[in-house]
């Protein structure tokens, strides 16, 4: 028997189908539906026909990465599919398409910086109060803050606070969903294994 599905209807894609535990877990919270109400163009005066939004985005994210995902485990290496690990990274995958916007603020990209500044900062420490959560959310990750630290270029204000908020509100839901959030967190803000030693962080 087949896992239960919902279908959201999409003016791009036609209709999105996500799993039923993927609503109830992620989609069907205030912090998700908040997207409803943030313009995917920051201020809608400027383009008035543009009437979409971070919710309908981040549908048509996760929407294209599953096709990715899809295709991608179509022409892996056999070795690679075999491994254990693989079913958590396709979930860790597509639960990172699906909340890569969570964290936006008002406005979209228009006011970000003004919610991630922070004069209380010590001397010498990164005052982008969203990259010390983000920071603070990854401890279990032995090798996050030095894979963090040596990124070409910091994340965007909104990756930095949608992975960590997704780490701290949603954390233990997409451990039961069989995903990892500190993987997806990664994939958010493009923290790579700088020296991937294993299989498995080869493919992270």
């Amino acid at each position: 028997m087949g896992t239960s599905q919902k279908r959201f209807k999409d003016p791009v894609h036609g209709y999105i189908t996500v799993p039923t535990h993927f609503c109830n877990s992620l989609i069907d919270t205030c912090i998700f539906q908040r997207l409803r109400h943030i313009e995917q163009t920051s201020m809608r005066c400027l383009y008035p026909g543009a009437r979409h939004d971070r919710f309908i985005h981040s549908l048509g994210v996760y929407h294209l990465g599953c096709k990715a995902i899809a295709r991608i485990e179509e022409v892996l290496p056999p070795r690679l599919k075999r491994l254990t690990c693989w079913p958590n990274y396709r979930a860790t995958f597509e639960i990172a398409c699906l909340m890569h916007d969570c964290g936006h603020a008002p406005f979209s990209h228009t006011c970000e910086k003004f919610y991630n500044h922070t004069e209380q900062a010590k001397e010498g420490t990164d005052k982008k109060r969203a990259n010390a959560w983000l920071l603070q959310q990854c401890r279990s990750d032995s090798r996050f803050a030095s894979d963090f630290q040596l990124l070409d270029a910091a994340p965007a204000d909104h990756e930095a606070f949608s992975a960590a908020l997704m780490i701290d509100f949603f954390g233990d839901p997409i451990r039961e969903l069989g995903a990892d959030p500190v993987l997806a967190a990664r994939l958010i803000t493009g923290c790579r294994y700088d020296d991937p030693q294993t299989d498995e962080q080869r493919l992270a």
